[in-house]
């Protein structure tokens, strides 16, 4: 059953021309790419995208995915990645500036899909169309900040035009098959990149039945397609890469949260702001007015985008790590839903009154409600602001240029944070010589060994003996093969009291550790300590000359 649409309204599309003309437009979304290209391409990307930078161009060489290469994530971001670096091979630029445009090129598919879909169905005023594509555009290229080209900033590229598809599915809108197919097949490369996303399609699904009464609903083109794709693609993964299911997902399910879970008061600390995006919307969506406002297409946009902001914050909880590129995604899709709203307010906010076919609309919310809608959207520009490029203690200029890596070319490092890693390596041309982007699995680990020490099971102990043997056969045949010349040495982990997090206060060192395999003291008798660096938590060692190596 069809919802009923809006009473006809004689909205002051002249003065939304005037506002977003087709010229002003177009100038307005020349500025917005301009200000993050300015934005982005000098600065470094952030730990993840950098790994995989590196990750993919080995990959291309030849690496194997989850032999040569461990990741703890299926392998899909991987393909996604493959178009810039592999262009990288060729003497037309450097892979971060190949990568960034190819991110600006995907969001540009991605508006041209959102933009074919609402002007051919949508029902949108013009300015109300442009004005919500500028919004797109800057939640694409501005909004992600330093998680720009993270597997969240991806996800939230692909599914756009799905989510404004939902939309006019709610009205019982009619788009082409093919249109509609195209659109699903978009949807399922940021749907699959986590398993966690598809907890978005899954709630707007129930909306959606829950609205329209009619469960055949569920079998419309998009969502036929992403039916197929979604079991194929672990079929294709066991397939083709059988060591992800036998190998990596048997030993993160062991050991990973063990490292990676959060203080629940940290999780909760930051997704504030999230959360009171989640309630102010909430509560405009149940104000009289906007119901009124919000009958049509443009009150289904905001609906189904608020939707997937409860979803994917939802997610954030679930994956518990209180990480920004996690929250990300709730952020992109709350801030267009309080946007329409806001454009909404924006006549009564000056005082003035849209006109029905002979009388006003219903009394508009205060005033006071409306500017606090606006600071909120002015606080989620500071954000993307302000967190555009954190820097890292290893990619400071002055540890990038500094004398103790003169010579080197290659590096190695002990240590659970990729910021020792990555993007340090990429910027300063040294080889990365582990097969992993950090040692993921060892806080895990040690902190399961730690409480095995409390609570014996022989079984665990069985399962973390192999784990624990992995790691160490892994480092030990990269240390032998790649000989780096330069190791750093995370020394924060030695001090009970002011450890890492992610070894919960465990004591633990390093070097100790390592130090217990007879293989690794042999390696090591072939490294000096070089120094320290200050601001800089690692001690460094050099590999000897052969001239001075110890006997």
């Amino acid at each position: 059953m069809e919802r009923p649409r809006r009473t006809t309204m004689k909205r002051a599309e002249e003065a939304e021309e005037n506002v977003l003309s087709g010229a002003r437009f177009g100038l307005a979304l020349a500025g917005l790419l301009l200000l993050a290209a300015a934005l982005r391409y000098p600065v470094a990307l952030n730990l993840d995208t950098s790994w995989y930078l590196h990750a993919v161009a080995r990959f291309l060489e030849g690496a194997r995915l989850y032999a040569d290469l461990i990741e703890v994530n299926p392998p899909l971001f991987f393909y996604l990645a493959v178009p810039p670096i592999a262009l990288a091979k060729w003497p037309l630029a450097d892979a971060k500036t190949l990568f960034i445009t190819y991110v600006f090129a995907l969001s540009f598919v991605s508006l041209a899909l959102s933009w074919r879909l609402l002007r051919r169905h949508g029902g949108l005023t013009g300015g109300e169309l442009r004005g919500f594509l500028l919004v797109s555009a800057f939640v694409f290229w501005l909004l992600p900040g330093f998680d720009f080209g993270q597997r969240e900033h991806f996800a939230i590229i692909f599914i756009w035009p799905w989510l404004l598809l939902a939309a006019l599915r709610a009205r019982g809108g009619a788009v082409p098959a093919a249109s509609a197919a195209l659109i699903g097949a978009f949807a399922f490369f940021g749907l699959a990149i986590k398993p966690y996303f598809l907890l978005v399609p899954l709630l707007i699904e129930i909306w959606l039945l829950f609205i329209r009464r009619d469960w055949r609903l569920l079998f419309r083109p998009e969502n036929l397609v992403l039916a197929v794709m979604m079991p194929a693609y672990p079929v294709l993964v066991a397939l083709h890469h059988p060591a992800y299911f036998d190998v990596i997902v048997p030993m993160a399910l062991q050991v990973y949260h063990l490292g990676y879970d959060e203080r629940t008061i940290i999780v909760l600390l930051s997704s504030l702001p999230a959360v009171v995006f989640v309630l102010l919307t909430a509560h405009a969506l149940r104000h009289k007015w906007f119901s009124e406002e919000l009958a049509d297409t443009g009150g289904d946009i905001a609906r189904v985008f608020f939707l997937a902001g409860v979803a994917f914050l939802l997610t954030y909880f679930i994956q518990h790590k209180g990480w920004s590129n996690h929250l990300f995604v709730a952020r992109a899709v709350l801030f267009p839903a309080l946007a329409l709203l806001m454009w909404r307010l924006a006549p009564p906010l000056i005082g003035k009154r849209r006109q029905t076919a002979g009388a006003t609309t219903a009394r508009a919310p205060g005033r006071a409600w409306a500017y606090m809608g606006l600071v909120g959207l002015g606080a989620y520009v500071a954000i993307a602001m302000l967190a555009f490029a954190p820097l890292y203690e290893m990619n400071r200029s002055a540890v990038k240029s500094h004398p103790l890596f003169k010579g080197a070319r290659s590096y190695y490092a002990f240590s659970v944070y990729l910021q020792a890693a990555f993007p340090f390596t990429n910027e300063t041309g040294l080889r990365w010589t582990s097969r992993a982007p950090s040692f993921w699995l060892l806080p895990g680990l040690i902190v399961a060994r730690h409480e095995l020490a409390r609570h014996p099971d022989p079984r665990k102990a069985r399962r973390l003996d192999a784990i624990e043997k992995y790691i160490r056969d892994s480092l030990i045949e990269d240390l032998r093969r790649h000989k780096p010349d330069i190791i750093a040495v995370d020394m924060r982990n030695g001090k009970p009291l002011m450890g890492l997090p992610r070894f919960h206060d465990v004591p633990f060192s390093f070097l100790d550790w390592l130090k217990r395999d007879p293989r690794f003291v042999r390696i090591w008798k072939n490294y000096e300590f070089a120094g320290r660096i200050d601001g800089v938590s690692y001690d460094f060692y050099r590999r000897l000359r052969p001239a001075r190596r110890k006997q």
